[in-house]
């Protein structure tokens, strides 16, 4: 049977460990689906490692230790070599936000769409589809999201692709094997949300089919603090955006 690694990059979410992984419990027992969670910490300073191991009795659990803080770009790097290193040609990663916002459930949702288009590589959470709920992000921040979200479709056009940021994906080992062998380490160079745009252009660019399916985003049940410049990263990324379409993908 294939296997689903769960990857969550963690930067002290000591405050939403206990209620994100009950979500994740209560999903494997309900749906009797069997995740391996790997956890990249960031150089976390509070108790979220302390935090995550107190579930190794109950949960199959993988910690990788970053030790420095180094960015969501890093901890997207060693989750997707883990997965390639551990993984078999039939598995898959889910990745997700380690702060309690992203649903687990979804993942059934993913599973889906997968066995539905059995070609696709890549399954994205997107707010820009039908049936998408958002709650609790400040509506100025939602409206920043959808011109960005356009503009970046018109720069870098990927077919059935509207969210290009969200970072709850699923990725079939073929993708990350195919992408990361197409670029040299480290596969991400940058270190803030914009490596989620850099990772879906360089999996695009190693021949990956998207799908998508509507995100629910409860950002109301955020206990940590934010931990991003959100104008600062977008005019940043928009910035990166112009490079890569004349420079190409580095």
């Amino acid at each position: 049977m294939a296997k689903i690694y769960l990857g969550l990059p963690a930067y002290n979410e000591e405050a939403s460990i206990e209620p994100l992984f009950q979500r994740i419990q209560k999903y494997q027992d309900v749906t009797q689906t069997r995740l391996t969670i790997v956890v990249y910490d960031d150089g976390c300073r509070d108790r979220t490692k302390e935090n995550v191991l107190t579930w190794n009795d109950r949960l199959e659990i993988i910690y990788l230790d970053g030790i420095v803080n180094k960015g969501l770009g890093e901890g997207m790097n060693s989750l997707l070599s883990e997965f390639v290193r551990r993984g078999q040609s039939e598995d898959l990663m889910v990745v997700m936000d380690c702060d309690d916002t992203h649903d687990p459930s979804q993942i059934t949702e993913m599973l889906a769409t997968l066995k539905r288009h059995p070609n696709t590589d890549v399954v994205i959470a997107s707010r820009y589809r039908r049936g998408a709920t958002i709650s609790g992000v400040p509506f100025h921040r939602v409206l920043l999201s959808i011109g960005a979200a356009c503009l970046y479709k018109m720069v870098h056009p990927a077919f059935h692709v509207r969210d290009y940021t969200c970072g709850y994906r699923a990725y079939t080992h073929g993708i990350a094997v195919k992408t990361l062998n197409a670029y040299p380490e480290p596969l991400l160079k940058e270190r803030g949300f914009a490596c989620m745009v850099e990772l879906l252009l360089k999996c695009k660019h190693a021949g990956a089919r998207f799908r998508e399916i509507p995100l629910r985003l409860a950002y109301d049940n955020k206990l940590s603090a934010s931990k991003m410049d959100v104008s600062g990263n977008t005019l940043r990324l928009l910035k990166r955006l112009i490079s890569w379409r004349v420079r190409g993908l580095q």
